[in-house]
């Protein structure tokens, strides 16, 4: 789970392919130099979150309207993301060890989060 966002953007596939035998290594690090792909190229995506499944939604439906998401209105309703951890709640000394393994990942959920909310600005000025 090592920036696994990160992996997936840069992308740098270090554990896909390889069988769940045997000894499985952690990946290296990924450096700080490469922070920037992995911005770059989650700024080409459209951003959704699960913290705001109502607007996120609105997103997917804007940026993909022939997509029928009624089938995901029932998340919403099971309500799979009320009472989860969050940053606030979370132990102290457990989000440490999160950050130190995944610095390029809180970084790119921060800049999402941004991203994000650009997204639903532009909703206020679409046409409907």
């Amino acid at each position: 789970m090592s920036d696994a966002a990160c992996r997936a953007m840069i992308p740098d596939r270090y554990t896909v392919g390889l069988p769940v035998e045997g000894d499985l290594s952690i990946p290296p690090e990924i450096p700080e130099s490469m922070y920037s792909t992995a911005l770059y190229n989650v700024q080409q995506c459209v951003i959704g979150m699960q913290e705001d499944w109502d607007n996120t939604m609105r997103v997917l439906d804007h940026w993909f309207p022939w997509i029928d998401y009624t089938e995901h209105l029932e998340l919403k309703a099971m309500r799979l993301f009320v009472g989860q951890e969050t940053r606030l709640t979370l132990r102290a000394d457990l989000y440490t060890v999160l950050f130190n393994l995944n610095k390029c990942d809180f970084m790119l959920f921060e800049n999402m989060k941004v991203l994000f909310l650009k997204q639903l600005e532009v909703l206020k000025y679409a046409l409907f």
